[in-house]
């Protein structure tokens, strides 16, 4: 592991837990931290990597660009810029990367392609028979949301945005507004100096400064894959480089990970 310095100073985990009379908080187990679902309650939907400080307070990160990275901060329940960069040493831990999602206990996978309202009843009622609920009130449930989906779906996608001048209305966005960054908005109208969006993390509807704000495209999961291989095959880089003696820079080891996925390397291969 190459040597790395911290390069930030806020951002832990969403809700510090209360410390013990010890008064040292407890370190997650190797099992919870490989544990999808403990991330699932315990880290920002998005995060993408945790570290452990020496007071065992959890700092979650993701990478928002090839060399730039986000911490998360507890109160402003949002990510901030505050994080560390490949020129400013790294990350002050050792990151630990989120795990993949596991499969779901065996059962009959077709009945999320059976448009019958009845079918889904039955099936929640055998899955959970002490629900309470007999299967007719179930159903009516399940028609409800079906219709209510139905009327969803039946809504025009966003507008595509290729990233070029401004959101036009109805799209959706990753945006920074002053000091904050990371936010995944809905343009809700668009003027020349002044914006209104929805948060698509709390659904509260705001207003910004056009000339106060930055705006990109959403990513989609797969690219933030590749920015997160991207970033191990440069810290790779630079650990191998390192036993080698030869120093070189965060941004020239970044420049030569994007030289090789360019050239078809992905995770994985030897």
């Amino acid at each position: 592991m190459a040597n790395f310095m911290y390069g930030g100073g806020i951002g832990w985990t969403k809700a510090k837990k209360k410390e013990s009379e010890a008064g040292q908080m407890k370190a997650p187990t190797q099992q919870q931290l490989s544990d999808p679902k403990w991330w699932d309650a315990t880290a920002p939907f998005d995060a993408e990597y945790v570290a452990i400080a020496p007071d065992n307070t959890l700092i979650f990160y993701r990478q928002d660009s090839v060399c730039t990275w986000q911490i998360w901060g507890a109160n402003s329940q949002e990510w901030l810029f505050d994080g560390f960069s490949h020129d400013a040493g790294g990350p002050p831990y050792e990151l630990i990367p989120r795990p993949a999602k596991l499969e779901q206990s065996d059962y009959d996978r077709s009945i999320h392609s059976n448009p019958d309202h009845m079918a889904w009843a039955k099936f929640f009622v055998e899955t959970f028979p002490n629900c309470g609920v007999d299967e007719d009130t179930m159903g009516g449930w399940f028609a409800n949301a079906m219709m209510a989906r139905h009327d969803f779906d039946a809504k025009p996608e966003p507008k595509e945005w290729s990233g070029e001048g401004l959101p036009p209305v109805g799209c959706e966005v990753e945006m920074s507004l002053g000091f904050h960054c990371g936010i995944q908005a809905k343009i809700t109208y668009m003027g020349d100096g002044v914006f209104c969006y929805r948060n698509l993390r709390n659904g509260g509807e705001y207003t910004g400064a056009v000339s106060d704000s930055t705006f990109r495209p959403l990513r989609t999961q797969a690219v933030r894959n590749a920015e997160r291989d991207r970033f191990e095959l440069a810290r790779d880089l630079l650990d191998d480089l390192s036993a080698l003696d030869i120093n070189v820079s965060g941004k020239t080891a970044t420049a030569l990970a994007v030289s090789f996925m360019n050239r078809g390397w992905r995770k994985g291969d030897s």
